[in-house]
């Protein structure tokens, strides 16, 4: 019975160690797995920063590219407005210079229709000379005008051939107006 007292003490005091060694490498495991774990969080959070860091880094380099576009863009407006300016400035100055001209021709049609005017009063005025001439050797002719009459007769035509000059000289000087007005 010592013997079996011996075997079983031997037994318990292996199954002793052999327990202690399970709780020592249980421990032993437990350490190394909560090492790793750590480890295992350190980098997960190492690698969720430098992926923040990342996003951010995209982020800015978004809002600087957007920031560009932007001065681009009022840049780009600020010369399209410019540019409007320019066009609209420069289509006043051709509406000035398209009413002047306007006014210019309108000079010019107007002075245009005076010479005529005047020219179809001379040929009028010649008409009603060279007829009144005809008229008076006429007259002459069949002698029946007195030399009173035919003085009278005389001075009308003195008169016509005044008027003739005096439309002469007006139409000088609406010609001049008229080349003048096409200068």
């Amino acid at each position: 019975m010592k013997a079996k007292f011996i075997l079983l003490a031997i037994i318990l005091a292996g199954m002793q160690m052999a327990a202690q060694e399970s709780v020592i490498a249980k421990d032993t495991s437990s350490v190394i797995l909560t090492k790793a774990l750590q480890e295992k969080e350190t980098q997960n959070m190492q690698k969720t920063a430098y992926e923040n860091e990342q996003v951010a880094k995209e982020a800015r380099k978004r809002e600087e590219q957007q920031q560009k576009n932007q001065k681009t863009a009022d840049k780009k407006t600020k010369e399209l407005e410019n540019e409007q300016q320019k066009l609209e400035k420069d289509q006043r100055k051709l509406d000035k210079e398209k009413n002047k001209l306007e006014k210019k021709q309108s000079k010019i049609i107007a002075a245009e229709a005076q010479v005529s005017k005047a020219k179809t009063k001379l040929a009028k005025a010649q008409s009603d000379l060279t007829e009144n001439q005809a008229k008076l050797n006429k007259k002459k002719a069949k002698g029946k005008l007195s030399e009173i009459e035919i003085e009278k007769e005389n001075i009308k035509l003195s008169k016509q051939q005044i008027k003739i000059k005096e439309i002469e000289i007006d139409i000088q000087e609406k010609q001049k107006d008229l080349d003048k007005a096409r200068s």
